[in-house]
C-alpha cells in the first residue's frame, strides 16, 4: 500500500516538475521582455517630452534677443528655436499677406519635421496675421502662446486642436514669470437695453 502511495506521488511529483519548469521559464522570459520594453516607453517618453521648439514670428521688428532672454530665466537656453521675420510693412494688397503666410507655412512644416510635442509661440505680427498662424498651427501639438508685458514675455494659454484652453496654475509651471497681469477677472460688459423705435426714427429709416 506504502509503495503504490509512494510511486503515486513520485508519478505527481514528476509531472508537475515536467510541465511548471517550461511554464514557469516562460512566465520569467515573458516579464523580462515586457520590463525591458516599459523601460524603452519611458525613455521614449522621456525624449519626446522634452521636444520642445520656440516658435518666432515677428514683423518689422525684430524680437529674437527678447524670446532667447525669456528662455534663459526658463532655464531652457538650448531650446531649438525656428524664426521666420519680415523687416517690411504689409501691404494693403492681399497678395502680399498671402505671400507671408505661405512662407509661415514652410517654416511651421520645417519645424514639424522636428517632431515637437509642445510649441511656444512668440509673435509681434499684426492681428489679421496672428488669426492665420493660429490656423496655420492648428491640428498639432499643444501650441503655449506668449506675450511681451513690460519688457518679459510671458505665457498666456493654451492653443491645440480641440480648443483654446487657460489655465493659470498650469502656465505658472511653464516659467518663473508671473501672469497676474493676465489672470485678473475682467469686468462683465453690461450692453444697454434696446431702444424702442418711435414714429420719427421709423420714418427716417424707412426714407432710406
Amino acid at each position: 500500500m506504502w509503495d503504490s502511495i509512494l510511486k503515486a506521488l513520485a508519478f505527481i511529483w514528476d509531472v508537475a516538475i515536467r510541465f511548471s519548469v517550461p511554464f514557469f521559464m516562460a512566465w520569467g522570459i515573458q516579464e523580462t521582455r515586457i520590463y525591458f520594453i516599459r523601460r524603452k516607453l519611458k525613455r521614449l517618453m522621456a525624449e519626446q517630452g522634452q521636444r520642445e521648439v520656440a516658435l518666432i514670428i515677428s514683423n518689422r521688428h525684430e524680437i529674437r534677443a527678447d524670446v532667447e532672454a525669456y528662455l534663459r530665466s526658463c532655464n531652457k537656453p538650448h531650446m531649438p528655436i525656428f524664426e521666420f521675420h519680415r523687416p517690411e510693412v504689409f501691404a494693403p494688397d492681399s497678395a502680399d499677406w498671402q505671400d507671408f503666410v505661405g512662407q509661415v507655412r514652410r517654416k511651421v512644416l520645417e519645424m514639424r519635421r522636428y517632431a515637437p510635442t509642445r510649441i511656444l509661440l512668440f509673435t509681434n505680427v499684426p492681428v489679421a496675421m496672428g488669426v492665420f498662424l493660429g490656423a496655420l498651427l492648428d491640428n498639432g501639438p499643444q501650441v503655449v502662446v506668449h506675450h511681451f508685458f513690460n519688457g518679459l514675455y510671458r505665457p498666456v494659454g493654451f492653443l491645440s486642436q480641440e480648443t483654446v484652453g487657460f489655465d493659470p496654475a498650469a502656465l505658472e509651471s511653464l516659467s518663473d514669470a508671473t501672469v497676474d497681469a493676465v489672470t485678473e477677472p475682467r469686468p462683465t460688459l453690461e450692453l444697454p437695453p434696446p431702444v424702442e423705435p418711435t414714429e420719427a426714427t421709423g420714418n427716417a429709416t424707412g426714407s432710406h
